[in-house]
């Protein structure tokens, strides 16, 4: 039992039991008057009661930092009410239960009980737990920066039971801060004050009394007395601005809730920096848009299916046709291929492996029946789960180009066949007056129409060059597919260029790892020409006392075979740095031995185009100073 004061007024029958509840059980015991009749130390301690009590006086003027006089008079007026249970706040943050309990004789008060409860850390974990769940709410609202920051604030200020919250923002140069809530009672003076310090340091300030600690400046002499916590919002090494927290005079942040604070200040800086990061987004999204609207080609996206998604304004002036008409229709209705074909069933055939860019050159017809030459560039585009594909698409009218180009090879091939016809008179000629059909010619005679001859040859190789390719250009090339024996045309071309490497003492020899015969779906004439090309190039690219050695093999490719042909020579080679470039047209290998050869950079180009429109492949392997491989395959029958 608590020991009860000498002043203590006789302690009526109903309190016996009160007394002996356990001694940390704060209780507080009334007569009618509210007057306090008893209060032991775990009570005295919450009221901090630290002098004697005049148990005269009224409960109410000893009690100055609770203020529960409605609750009192609450229940002296009910004369039915038993008991019942308040919340009510103390000083310095601690938060209670109390339990009021009147008791009775007849209708008549005789008194009250107040048993008290710490309710403080749990109520203080609900706070925290129901502030983290509205913070990350606000921060996922799809509402301006400023409105989520202020609903923030709002809500920080009603959980918390806070005077004032405020954030402020660094602007762009980092000089000043703006206030995102209404401004605060509290002066931050730049570059001076807990608000600057805070992102000085990158650390949180917090200060008991604004009005005596020395690192808190204002120059309002009225301002009245608080507890801040400022903290900065610092998302790994950059920081955003900070976060200011009031409480009143003599109140203060404990670690529990300064720990709480930080962790939403971590909070709100990420989400300050992914909104930087989604308006630089919005802003490369802007300006991609006004790029690709004021492009000077044509671009559209499409989905799969090829509905229009996009269409730029070039796009409008080259088919007539503008966005509004076009968005979510196929794209079908607005470009007609020369050729009746499906325009998104050509870019579907073509477009094969993801994130390639690809070409194609198409002759369209747009809506005034007037025809136009397009290079189209694609890219085939897919979401993060590689699933919803979306495809890009460049136009470029190249019209005025493309008639250029026919004007072009329309000239040549005028010009080829103009010159063909005496060259191949010349070259006959030649070879007759060196065979003395026009009578013995002298050494030095014969010298010089022995090299008139070579060059006329030159010129017919030439010609016949350009007229290839210009039938490959084109598209003009014939080809006769039948199945042809490949060894016996092979020894047929050895045998026609034999003397060619006899004069430069070249061993050309031939074999094949096939015993028997076989048959290859193939053009005769074109695959002499590819087979000649080869070797003749062979010849021209090794040093006298080399050899060539042509082999035939068989090779499956896929589920189908294939007759090999290889070409190996002894030659000088090719660097590595121009293999690629040796079957693009009018491109030669730089060697001591091109300038010898001569050539105009098209034979390659020729060989590779003859053997890809019969269904093969051509490559070459090569080493500089020990020799080349060239290979091609061809479909077996």
């Amino acid at each position: 039992m608590n020991k009860i004061e000498a002043n203590m007024l006789t302690l009526p029958l109903w309190t016996k039991n009160l007394l002996d509840l356990p001694n940390n059980q704060p209780v507080l015991i009334l007569n009618a008057d509210y007057r306090i009749i008893y209060i032991n130390d775990p009570a005295k301690k919450i009221f901090e009661i630290t002098k004697s009590i005049n148990y005269q006086v009224s409960f109410f003027e000893t009690i100055k930092n609770v203020d529960i006089q409605d609750i009192l008079k609450y229940i002296k007026a009910s004369k039915k009410e038993r008991s019942a249970q308040y919340f009510i706040k103390i000083i310095k943050s601690r938060s209670f239960t109390v339990a009021l309990n009147p008791f009775f004789e007849g209708n008549i008060t005789e008194g009250f009980s107040l048993t008290f409860n710490d309710t403080t850390i749990a109520l203080q974990k609900e706070r925290e737990n129901t502030l983290l769940y509205q913070v990350a709410n606000n921060l996922n609202q799809k509402l301006p920066k400023e409105d989520v920051l202020k609903n923030l604030l709002s809500n920080i200020i009603y959980t918390m039971d806070l005077d004032n919250s405020s954030i402020h923002l660094l602007n762009q140069d980092g000089l000043q801060l703006h206030n995102v809530e209404k401004p605060s009672k509290i002066s931050f003076v730049k570059n001076k004050g807990a608000v600057w310090l805070s992102i000085k340091t990158a650390q949180p300030i917090c200060i008991l009394d604004t009005k005596k600690d020395r690192r808190y400046k204002t120059t309002n002499k009225d301002e009245e007395s608080k507890s801040i916590l400022v903290l900065p919002l610092k998302n790994k090494e950059k920081i955003f601005g900070t976060i200011c927290l009031e409480k009143g005079p003599g109140q203060y942040f404990p670690e529990s809730e300064r720990q709480l604070f930080q962790s939403v200040s971590s909070r709100i800086a990420s989400f300050l920096e992914n909104e930087e990061l989604l308006n630089e987004l919005r802003f490369e999204k802007e300006r991609l848009a006004a790029i690709i609207s004021h492009s000077a080609d044509g671009m559209i996206s499409l989905d799969i299916e090829g509905k229009v998604k996009s269409w730029n304004n070039a796009m409008e002036k080259l088919t007539g046709f503008s966005q509004d008409n076009t968005i979510g229709k196929n794209i079908d209705q607005f470009i007609n291929l020369k050729n009746n074909k499906s325009f998104i069933e050509m870019i579907h055939k073509s477009a094969k492996s993801k994130l390639q860019d690809n070409l194609s050159e198409v002759e369209i017809e747009i809506h005034d029946s007037e025809s136009k030459w397009l290079n189209i560039y694609y890219n085939k585009l897919f979401d993060e789960q590689n699933t919803n594909a979306e495809l890009v698409i460049l136009f470029i009218d190249v019209s005025k180009y493309k008639e250029l180009d026919i004007q072009k090879n329309e000239f040549i091939s005028m010009t080829a066949h103009e010159l063909r016809t005496p060259l191949t008179a010349i070259k006959g000629y030649m070879s007759m007056i060196i065979d003395g059909d026009a009578g013995a010619l002298n050494e030095k005679q014969e010298k010089y129409f022995s090299r008139s001859y070579n060059a006329t040859e030159r010129l017919v190789n030439l010609v016949e060059d350009l007229l290839n390719f210009l039938r490959i250009e084109e598209n003009r090339v014939v080809f006769k597919i039948k199945p042809i024996n490949l060894k016996q045309l092979t020894k047929e071309v050895i045998m026609d260029l034999s003397q060619k490497s006899y004069k430069k003492q070249i061993k050309l020899k031939f074999s094949s790892t096939i015993k028997t015969d076989v048959l290859v779906m193939a053009d005769t004439d074109r695959t002499k020409q590819i087979m000649g090309n080869l070797i003749d190039n062979a010849i021209k690219y090794t040093p006298h006392g080399g050899q060539i050695h042509v082999k035939i093999r068989k090779e499956q490719q896929g589920k189908n075979n294939y007759l090999v042909t290889e070409i190996i020579d002894s030659g000088v080679g090719i660097p590595a740095s121009q293999i690629e470039n040796i079957f693009i047209k009018f491109q030669r290998i730089n060697n001591p031995l091109s300038s010898q050869s001569g050539g105009y950079g098209l034979g390659l180009f020729i060989t590779k185009s003859l053997v890809e429109q019969q269904g093969g492949k051509l490559w070459v392997k090569s080493t500089p100073g020990k020799g080349s491989v060239f290979s091609f395959s061809l479909p077996a029958k």
